[in-house]
């Protein structure tokens, strides 16, 4: 499947660091995964919007939100149960998903 042109502008204004952040949220609601999984990357879209996206049906956005460093702690706690490995995997490389539920549902400290 190949991207559009509209699709890669809309993803170029998501990643320009200038772009206010009214667009980044009404962005977030695009009907691209790609251009989602570009919110839920940029560090400056709020954690309403990350919550919203942590919810998306496509996992590679929910694995995004799981990367992103700006996404708050309880988020990332639920992102580390979903369904989907590599979005798991995602909120487990984050410095700031809480530990005690890595070793809940991944268990890395059995041994």
């Amino acid at each position: 499947m190949t991207i559009s042109t509209i699709e890669m502008q809309k993803i170029l204004v998501v990643e320009n660091p200038h772009t206010p952040v009214d667009i980044l949220v009404r962005l977030a609601n695009d009907d691209s995964y790609r251009v989602r999984c570009s919110v839920a990357k940029n560090l400056r879209t709020p954690t309403h919007v990350l919550i919203k996206l942590s919810l998306d049906k496509d996992p590679s956005v929910r694995m995004y939100v799981g990367l992103n460093v700006k996404s708050h702690p309880s988020t990332l706690a639920r992102l580390a149960f979903d369904k989907d490995v590599f979005v798991q995997k995602a909120a487990a490389w984050n410095p700031h998903t809480p530990a005690n539920d890595l070793e809940d549902e991944l268990g890395w400290w059995e041994y």
